[in-house]
């Protein structure tokens, strides 16, 4: 598409997508990086553009390959050592802007017909938010016989240490700075097939490379093997994706219905794993259900995981999911909220954590923070509590009055732990003299007890 990126102070860059016969497709399309000051002045905004790989294209080639999907997508930015890096899943091939250094995807030529594969990269940027080099890459080798691509990547980075997360299929050869490796995962050729998940550990200075692998073998198709995020600790790293059959980095432990989401801590030094933890909701049967990653954020010793239970054929959404890990012993509850999250961010300081959700089928968006710490220290046990606590708070947002399904106790606590009101064995609460914000509503039945966040308006 063609997109206009503006600024506070009016100035205005606008950028084009790729074009299938003189339109836009979501099939190709280009990534961009926007660089904005603190007080929101548009300062520059770069692309990285996959182009056709021009050995694709010949006599004995009746489908070419600028006519299937073509494509870059940028899944996070970094610094190491004061300078910018992205990492990148693209088809066919990208090139930096010197045009001096070019990467390209895997492909299968069946009988003339050219379907390209997904590669990944790690680009480091120039001053004009442009390709300079390509310090990662990682492909399958050349026209394939079965299909052994990049499902995922992720990276972060510490100083001068880059973590990077890939799920690759079959074999892949990679270039890390100076140094080229392979890996190979199960492909019988039946069918059933290994899902890798491998995470490196690059140093910008010494250019040294570790590299640790753990696999998932499945005779089940899976688009939903990934590694969707990672974040940090002092000392490790935090994974979070989606699986199924099971889990990769712990294959004692298998997804409840379709898929599950899950978290994983391993050391910083060494890779090696911590802990592993899945979600185990049910969300249905695989051939119609699906469970879809949407966020994961560290906020000192607690880590924050959402996402939803959808129904496969069209995703529309049918159950919110939110979960706070503890991040030393991965313990994990889940949090009773009503409305769906979709990002999640947290303060520099990890004092507060920040969600962009909705209530519904997002039309619109809204966002709002809570302290996790204050919460949980002020005794609200549980942003998540005991699940027999089957009591629903409606409306939510309130403006008034606060409803409730069933009788019940109730008190309910600001974000840093203060009461603000309580009643006993009722329906309902008014909350009009209540600031605009996020509550806990702690609901007591039966001498069990849940929590729900609430938002007045």
């Amino acid at each position: 598409d063609e997109v206009e990126f503006t600024g506070t102070d009016g100035n205005t860059i606008v950028k084009e997508g790729l074009q299938d016969w003189g339109a836009y497709t979501t099939n190709q399309c280009v990534s961009f990086i926007a660089h904005f000051d603190a007080e929101g002045k548009l300062l520059n905004v770069g692309t990285i553009t996959p182009t056709v790989n021009p050995e694709l294209n010949t006599d004995e080639t009746f489908l070419l390959a600028e006519d299937g999907d073509l494509y870059c997508k940028i899944n996070s930015i970094f610094f190491v050592n004061e300078k910018l890096y992205a990492s990148c899943s693209y088809t066919s091939q990208i090139s930096n802007s010197e045009g001096t250094e070019t990467i390209t995807s895997g492909y299968l030529n069946m009988w003339g017909m050219i379907m390209l594969y997904k590669a990944a990269a790690i680009i480091e940027l120039d001053e004009n938010l442009e390709a300079k080099s390509f310090p990662f890459s990682i492909t399958g080798p050349g026209n394939l016989e079965d299909e052994q691509q990049v499902n995922s990547i992720y990276a972060t980075s510490d100083n001068s240490d880059i973590y990077i997360g890939v799920v690759t299929t079959g074999i892949s050869n990679y270039k890390s700075f100076e140094t080229n490796g392979s890996l190979s995962f199960t492909n019988t050729g039946d069918g059933t097939r290994g899902y890798g998940y491998s995470v490196f550990k690059l140093n910008a200075d010494d250019k040294s490379t570790l590299c640790k692998s753990w696999e998932n073998v499945s005779d089940e198709y899976s688009t939903v093997d990934n590694i969707n995020k990672i974040k940090q600790t002092n000392d490790d790293l935090i994974l979070g994706g989606t699986f199924i059959t099971t889990l990769a980095f712990d294959n004692t432990k298998t997804p409840v219905g379709a898929d599950d989401m899950y978290v994983v801590s391993l050391s910083k030094s060494d890779l090696s794993l911590n802990w592993a933890t899945v979600t185990n909701f049910d969300e249905g049967l695989a051939t119609q259900k699906e469970e879809i990653f949407t966020g994961l954020e560290v906020a000192g010793n607690n880590i924050y995981l959402s996402g939803y239970g959808a129904a496969k054929a069209d995703h529309a959404l049918e159950t919110p999911l939110s979960y706070i890990l503890n991040a030393e012993t991965g313990d994990i509850k889940a949090v009773n909220d009503d409305n769906y999250t979709f990002g999640v961010a947290a303060t520099l300081d990890g004092s507060k954590i920040a969600t962009a959700y909705s209530a519904g089928e997002p039309t619109s968006i809204s966002f709002s923070d809570f302290n996790i710490e204050a919460a949980i220290e002020a005794g609200i046990e549980d942003v998540y509590g005991d699940a027999s606590v089957n009591v629903v708070a409606y409306p939510n947002p309130a403006t008034d009055i606060l409803n409730f399904s069933q009788i019940c106790n109730v008190e309910i606590f600001t974000i840093d732990g203060k009461s603000v009101t309580s009643a006993y064995e009722v329906s309902s609460v008014d909350v009009r003299a209540l600031n605009a914000g996020i509550y806990f509503a702690v609901i007591t039945v039966d001498g069990k007890t849940s929590t729900v966040k609430v938002i007045k308006k």
